[in-house]
């Protein structure tokens, strides 16, 4: 990675606590982190808060980073770890955990555990990337509505649109990601 603050004095005034270099490097972290966050939460406003909460944290314990190159991978685990509780808060990481076992254990029965990580992450990967060819509104739809569980009703009210609205985003997403996923994955994940 190009670090274009890279300089030592910056970094050694960042650890001392100063302000105006430890804004340099929020600057050019930001925005990262926050997609990070809204990417794992699903949850902008959440993504917005646990971001600050992360930079604060960095603030907080600036002398345990040891040299410029430990700032980003510290801010991702500080951002996974306040990912992971809030979601655990909103009672969706098991949910998903679930979600993603019982998928999975129909194709792995009977794998060794080797392979059955494998089957494991080719079914993720393949979600994922099906989930990217949806336009971010309909992608946030749909992660309400089968990741979080929430009613049509509550994801136009959340959303401030109309229930139809609603069910024809979530409609046009599924024929989407019909379009996106082939062969025998198809069935597994719709």
């Amino acid at each position: 990675m190009n670090y274009p603050s890279s300089n030592p004095h910056l970094f050694e005034s960042f650890r001392s606590g100063c302000r105006r270099d430890f804004h340099q490097y929020y600057g050019e972290h930001c925005r990262r982190i926050f997609y990070y966050l809204q990417e794992r939460t699903g949850d902008f406003m959440a993504a917005e808060d646990i971001t600050q909460r992360v930079f604060l944290t960095l603030f907080t314990n600036r002398a345990k980073v040891k040299n410029e190159r430990h700032i980003l991978p510290f801010l991702y685990i500080i951002a996974q770890n306040f990912a992971y509780e809030y979601l655990r808060e909103q009672g969706r990481l098991e949910e998903l955990k679930a979600g993603i076992a019982y998928i999975t254990e129909e194709h792995t029965d009977g794998m060794d555990a080797s392979s059955a990580e494998k089957v494991r992450s080719e079914i993720l990967n393949l979600l994922h990337e099906a989930l990217q060819v949806l336009p971010p509104r309909k992608r946030e739809i749909i992660h309400l509505h089968y990741w979080c569980k929430m009613p049509v009703m509550e994801i136009a009210n959340r959303l401030g649109i109309a229930p139809q609205t609603v069910r024809n985003q979530i409609s046009q997403s599924l024929v989407l990601l019909r379009k996106t996923l082939t062969g025998e994955w198809e069935h597994i994940i719709l």
